[in-house]
């Protein structure tokens, strides 16, 4: 009868710990307000290819092009068209490039952090962290920005790639961004087209 006690303790200790090691965490930092124009769901995006991210043994090969896939992919659900450049561009160059396509808005992200780990077989969790900044093409100001850090669960039977774990956040991101726009009209609901 000793050992029961301690036995239920080592049984919600397990299951703590497996409930919060296979659960992705996230934090994010503004780093400003918006400020001047606003993104809504007329807005035309241009999303710049960010150099590929710093790794231990030098860029991690790709960082770049999948970050700005998925930041396309979530701008592209709240805005009417979301472009991705074709190579990588430094923030001006990009900025350039938006205003020649006629882009309303630069979405720029800066891969910080790109750590795609064997979670299997080490239990060393994924970590991605990136800076997304929107600037306004018509002034070049950039009217917000914010820094999005995600970790991987530590146990995990899947191999998430940091791509994967900052698709629910920064698709969050995105939508909380574009104001809804609302025509006014004065038939009822149901006969809206």
């Amino acid at each position: 009868m000793k050992f029961l006690p301690r036995l239920v303790s080592c049984a919600a200790a397990a299951a703590a710990l497996l409930t919060t090691s296979c659960r992705s965490t996230v934090r994010e930092t503004t780093t400003s307000e918006i400020t001047g124009a606003r993104l809504n769901a007329k807005s035309a995006v241009y999303v710049g290819i960010p150099a590929n991210a710093p790794g231990r043994k030098g860029p991690v090969l790709n960082s770049g092009q999948k970050a700005a896939e998925l930041v396309r992919d979530a701008f592209g659900k709240c805005a009417r068209q979301a472009w991705i450049g074709r190579k990588m561009e430094v923030f001006d160059d990009a900025l350039e490039t938006a205003r020649n396509i006629r882009a309303q808005f630069l979405v720029y992200p800066t891969l910080i952090r790109w750590e795609d780990r064997a979670t299997g077989w080490n239990g060393l969790p994924d970590k991605a962290e990136i800076k997304i900044q929107i600037a306004d093409c018509a002034t070049g100001d950039i009217i917000h920005s914010s820094i999005i850090k995600a970790t991987g669960p530590t146990m995990s039977s899947g191999d998430e790639t940091p791509a994967e774990i900052l698709i629910e956040p920064v698709s969050k991101y995105a939508a909380s961004l574009f104001q809804k726009v609302h025509t006014p009209t004065a038939l009822p609901k149901s006969s809206r087209p």
